[in-house]
């Protein structure tokens, strides 16, 4: 069997493994590591201290039913942390990559396993690696355990097209479709088609995702039985317009949307009951909560066109747009027929429907 070795580099934390001998117990941009191209990452990862690596790691297995007491990793987080993880006999010119463990709180002494996720009511290509923290270091405490969370609430996880996409990591393919084969290929290689790296991809209606309130168009991934899709969503949260002159004599105008709030609104997509709506596939975004690291709030240096406070995204409302001078909840028409030559924006939020009815709602 061919193994994945795991060397662990600090950036003012630490990350060994608990054997069970242990005493111890203006659009938002996705997010990836490594490098691929044509895609870019949009974010960057920690750097390593390379000078005095971690004790070598052994992980033999992404899936659940196969994991062991020898596969439990502890992980102390003051800061950032990330893991090297490698395999000597990856068929691959890039044999390692990094899993960063940022975007987690800062706490000490987590335990559990990486583990791959494919949700029940979700496609193939939903499917993402996760970390699960448990209470104790035998597997059979995996089922009991809870799935470690960002800063957001939302599960830490690397989707299934960022493993796919992103070169360097050849060694989590590996292990996914050639040892655990829990991936095919066919599969892997449909993930690997987007032309930008995601950081997260949404495939059912109450599925929380992030939203920035200083994105004037947001893009969202969707992962459906056939393929993903990209749907945008405009206006949200925009108090106005304006046309001014290009920056270049010459070169015509440019359109300005006037964003006066911050923060970032841990959201999620929801079938429109609205009466005018009935019988149509429209979707509507209600806000669960803002992120407690960056609340929604206005911006103090906004000088924009007044608007109505209503419009301020506020948990468990509908988000609003202003449409013809008035304020209304943002809505997606799925089946709305653009103007010859463009396109509808929330045509790919139809992927909800067909996932909620090959697979049902989730639970």
């Amino acid at each position: 069997m061919r193994v994945l070795r795991t060397e662990l580099a600090r950036t003012g934390t630490s990350f060994r493994r608990a054997y069970s001998s242990s005493t111890g117990t203006q659009t938002t941009e996705s997010t990836s590591t490594g490098t691929h191209t044509p895609a870019e990452p949009e974010t960057d990862e920690p750097s390593h201290n390379r000078e005095s690596p971690e004790p070598s790691l052994v992980i033999r297995t992404l899936q659940p039913a196969r994991l062991t007491s020898e596969d439990l990793l502890m992980i102390n987080l003051t800061a950032s942390t990330s893991v090297t993880v490698s395999s000597p006999h990856a068929d691959s010119h890039t044999p390692e990559c990094r899993l960063s463990f940022s975007k987690l709180p800062a706490r000490h002494g987590q335990r559990g396993w990486l583990y791959y996720h494919q949700p029940p009511s979700g496609p193939p290509l939903a499917g993402e690696v996760r970390f699960r923290i448990t209470a104790s270091h035998g597997p059979a405490s995996f089922e009991l355990g809870v799935d470690a969370v960002t800063r957001s609430g939302i599960p830490w996880c690397i989707p299934l097209p960022v493993i796919a996409m992103d070169q360097s990591y050849a060694v989590l393919r590996h292990l996914l479709t050639d040892e655990d084969r829990m991936v095919s290929r066919d599969v892997m290689r449909e993930a690997s088609k987007l032309s930008r790296i995601p950081e997260r991809c949404v495939h059912a209606f109450g599925q929380p995702f992030e939203l920035s309130m200083q994105a004037g168009t947001h893009r969202v991934t969707l992962a459906g039985k056939k393929g993903f899709g990209n749907a945008e969503l405009r206006n949200i949260a925009v108090a106005g317009f304006e046309t001014i002159p290009a920056a270049q004599s010459g070169e015509g105008t440019r359109h300005v949307k006037h964003m006066p709030f911050l923060g970032t609104a841990v959201c999620a997509f929801e079938r429109s009951t609205r009466m005018d709506h009935r019988g149509q596939r429209v979707v509507v975004v209600r806000m669960l909560r803002s992120v407690e690291s960056d609340p929604v709030r206005l911006d103090p240096s906004y000088t924009g066109p007044k608007f109505s406070r209503q419009l301020m995204p506020r948990q468990g409302k509908l988000l609003l747009t202003v449409y013809r001078g008035k304020m209304t909840a943002w809505a997606g028409d799925v089946d709305r027929r653009a103007p010859e030559g463009q396109r509808n924006p929330a045509a790919s939020l139809s992927i909800l429907y067909d996932n909620a009815e090959e697979y049902g709602l989730p639970r």
